[in-house]
């Protein structure tokens, strides 16, 4: 399992990304990946209990956990178009 606790945590202290990258034997992007999610979801350390590694990653990288449900994310700009197009309608189900 990717070690995002170690990384928010080592981040939380200051370290380098280069540093953190060769302790959790992850490249440098992945590791600036995580940081970076982690700041637009606003994760902060010091971390819960219940916010495992598990739990992390499905917060910072939803896309990932609906890869693997089999899902994929509404493509919302696709489906404007196509309704934009003349002869189309939105079909509701009740």
């Amino acid at each position: 399992m990717f070690q995002y606790r170690k990384i928010l945590g080592m981040h939380s202290e200051d370290f380098s990304l280069c540093s953190i990258a060769s302790t959790t034997e992850h490249s440098r992007q992945k590791v600036s990946g995580v940081v970076q999610k982690a700041m637009v979801r606003d994760v902060a350390y010091p971390l819960t209990d219940e916010m495992t590694d598990h739990w992390l990653e499905e917060l910072l990288f939803l896309e990932k956990a609906m890869e693997g449900s089999g899902y994929r994310p509404m493509d919302f700009k696709y489906i404007h178009r196509k309704l934009g197009k003349k002869g189309q309608s939105k079909v509701t189900s009740s």
